[in-house]
């Protein structure tokens, strides 16, 4: 489910970005929410499941810090490039950049391929 959701979210958003009318690009957003929530969910899930009960509240710290600490800086990268190129290409940058690098962990990373209990 990671996996799906890790690939579903940057190809929904880069459909969305491509749109060129308004229910087209509704319908790829409420896709892109959709595969944010399925990768998110999942790995909130992973991340709790996975840690020790003596650990878990300061793994969800620091890992609610990463994700939710960085969004500022990721918001401020987002706006300039936006204003340097259009809001379209710069949703597809990040959408392409996002791919690749999910497309590399699941190629590098075997583990994710296969359901391990």
């Amino acid at each position: 489910m990671l996996t799906i959701g890790s690939i579903w979210f940057p190809v929904a958003l880069l459909c969305f970005a491509a749109a060129q009318s308004l229910a087209v690009a509704m319908t790829f957003l409420a896709l892109v929410g959709l595969g944010f929530m399925i990768q998110n969910a999942t790995a909130n899930t992973l991340v709790q499941s996975l840690v020790t009960d003596e650990l878990r509240a300061r793994v969800m710290a620091v890992y609610m810090l990463c994700f939710f600490g960085t969004t500022p800086f990721a918001a401020m990268m987002a706006g300039a490039l936006a204003q340097a190129f259009g809001p379209a290409r710069a949703i597809g940058l990040g959408a392409a950049i996002y791919l690749v690098l999910a497309l590399f962990i699941w190629i590098k990373t075997p583990a994710v391929r296969r359901l391990e209990t």
